[in-house]
Formats: C-alpha cells, structure tokens, sequence
C-alpha cells in the first residue's frame, strides 16, 4: 500500500505551536496549505500537522503567505465536538521544504518517475 503526499503552496495563516509535554518538549504545529489546481481560480486548502522537530522548524521559518513544499501522509483520526463524533483529514508532515527552485526539482523529479 501508498500513503504518500506531496504538497506545494502557501500558508494560510501564520503556524501554531502546541506544547504538549515541556518537560519532554513534544509539541505539535498545524497549518492549512492553500494549493492551486490546475486552473488557477480553483484552490484547495489542506490541513498538515507536524509534530516536535518539525513542529519547531514550521513555527520559526514559516508565516502567513510563505511559500512551502511538504511531502508526507495522509491521516484520518476523529474527535468529539458538541456530543458528535466527528472525522477529519489532514497530511502527516514528513520533510518540509523552503526552497522554491528545490522544490520545484523535487516537483519535476516526481513528474518523471
């Protein structure tokens, strides 16, 4: 099986960093890509979740309106709001990428395979 995703776009909004164990220092970072479609008035937003390290490096490199590639997998996991269980959807960040020429190499790489 293949849970692999690869995005291109820009924040939606600045990062939030969660402390979730200070003594442990385990934290998590969400942000919501916009993407365009091929069609450039068509965009997708797209939740992402990274986690300590990688949680870090979004929250201090990254604000609103950054350009940013992440290649990850995506991930389901649900939660319970107002007495309803509710599901969700959002990429697992793996490699985070700053570099614009960078990722568009990775981008055009994955075009050829």
């Amino acid at each position: 099986m293949l849970n692999h995703v690869v995005l291109m776009g820009r924040l939606t909004a600045d990062p939030e960093l969660h402390m979730i164990d200070a003594e442990t220092q385990k934290c998590v970072c969400n942000v919501v890509i916009a993407c365009e479609r091929k069609k450039k008035e068509q965009v997708d937003f797209i939740r992402c979740v990274a986690w300590n390290n990688r949680a870090k490096f979004l929250w201090e490199w990254f604000r609103k309106g950054s350009m940013i590639a992440l290649e990850g997998m995506l991930r389901t996991r649900s939660y319970e709001k107002d007495g309803k269980r509710c599901f969700t959807m959002e990429v697992l960040a793996e490699n985070i990428c700053t570099n614009p020429t960078r990722v568009r190499r990775v981008l055009a790489g994955l075009k050829k395979a």
